[in-house]
């Protein structure tokens, strides 16, 4: 059985463009459905941002690159569906799960 993963970089917040002081880019997800922000921006969330981009800066793989991987490898996922207006997550995200 197949598993298909949707918004496996959480609406973009395992990105790193957000953080705890609140600054909301204009025109990102965040900011067009500013609802989705209770699901995300919280103490556990921004602890896991933390972490993902001190793992970021020690491995030197993109923190997208990290959290596609990890769909792909913790959870055995074989679909992922990802979708950005920008460019840079699409260019960047699919050698993450290249690299495990």
């Amino acid at each position: 059985m197949g598993v298909l993963s949707y918004s496996p970089l959480g609406a973009g917040f395992l990105t790193g463009k957000y953080n705890r002081e609140g600054h909301i880019p204009s025109g990102s997800r965040f900011d067009v459905i500013p609802d989705h922000q209770d699901i995300y921006f919280s103490e556990s969330g921004f602890t896991a941002i933390d972490h993902l981009r001190q793992l970021s800066t020690e491995t030197g793989h993109s923190m997208i690159q990290l959290a596609l991987s990890w769909v792909f490898y913790a959870a055995g996922h074989y679909f992922c569906v990802s979708g950005s207006p920008k460019s840079r997550s699409h260019r960047s995200g699919p050698a993450g799960a290249l690299w495990i």
